[in-house]
């Protein structure tokens, strides 16, 4: 279906992502530049961490580093989980507390690196750190899964989802990766609602970012999920540039986002 190359863009990269898709997609893994590559991205990723675990005490800034190292180095070791703890403590504090440490850094372009969007900052913490738990095998902790339980008992049933699309958007992110969570009711409940906002295109109306929702969706074995799926690629078909990629801006972190998507569900591109 796609009429251009989508991994041009990847082949020199030395972005997390970029390494993710020369190593699983290219198989450039075995390759000395990107060896070369994948050891100063990693260095480069671990790099000023703080002795509390944090990057410059900055939530955003330690979210980014912890979703680069899960597409490079992917286990966990002790500096990775000293800033899960981290963050940790953070997600406890106070939604002012919170505010005030994470408002001036919260910007469309602080989100160009990471599977989230711009929202009410308490919200996105408490999604990227049961993302980010879930992605470093703590998905089943007690103190993990006492957090999903608390963000279920904020659905509201009445629309179907979480109140706010932004909010929507990043708490799915969450539960899409959890293998017990994700099969919840609310999950389902809220890709129907989502379904009752895509257009003709085949993508979201609303704030809903299509590049970000494709990847999302494609966490799920849901018949819904995959309808959705199955027109959003249609639709994305139809923009891929020249040059292989989406968007007018963060090109490569959009191609990422929908190639992984492809990669998950190959089946719905074909049809």
């Amino acid at each position: 279906m796609l009429k251009y190359d989508p991994l041009t863009v990847f082949r020199t990269s030395t972005t997390p992502a970029g390494l993710y898709a020369r190593s699983r997609w290219i198989g450039l893994d075995h390759d000395a530049a990107w060896q070369i590559d994948f050891d100063k991205t990693v260095s480069a990723l671990r790099r000023g961490q703080l002795k509390n675990g944090s990057w410059a005490d900055s939530p955003l800034l330690t979210i980014t580093r912890l979703f680069g190292l899960h597409l490079t180095v992917r286990e966990p070791d002790e500096r990775i989980n000293n800033a899960l703890d981290w963050l940790t403590i953070m997600s406890s504090l106070s939604n002012r507390d919170l505010c005030r440490i994470c408002g001036n850094e919260i910007i469309p372009l602080s989100f160009q690196d990471i599977p989230f969007v711009k929202g009410p900052v308490p919200d996105l913490l408490k999604a990227a750190l049961l993302f980010l738990s879930v992605l470093f095998g703590k998905g089943r902790e007690g103190a993990v899964m006492k957090q999903y339980d608390a963000l279920l008992k904020r659905f509201d049933p009445e629309i179907g989802r979480w109140c706010g699309i932004a909010t929507t958007q990043n708490f799915l992110r969450a539960f899409v990766v959890h293998p017990d969570y994700a099969a919840s009711k609310e999950v389902h409940s809220t890709v129907r609602s989502l379904g009752k906002m895509q257009g003709r295109s085949g993508l979201w109306k609303g704030g809903v970012n299509p590049y970000l929702m494709v990847n999302a969706l494609g966490h799920l074995d849901l018949r819904e999920s995959d309808k959705q799926i199955k027109a959003a690629f249609r639709g994305l078909v139809h923009e891929q540039s020249r040059d292989g990629t989406w968007g007018r801006l963060h090109k490569e972190w959009n191609t990422f986002l929908i190639v992984h998507a492809m990669h998950r569900k190959p089946s719905l591109l074909l049809t």
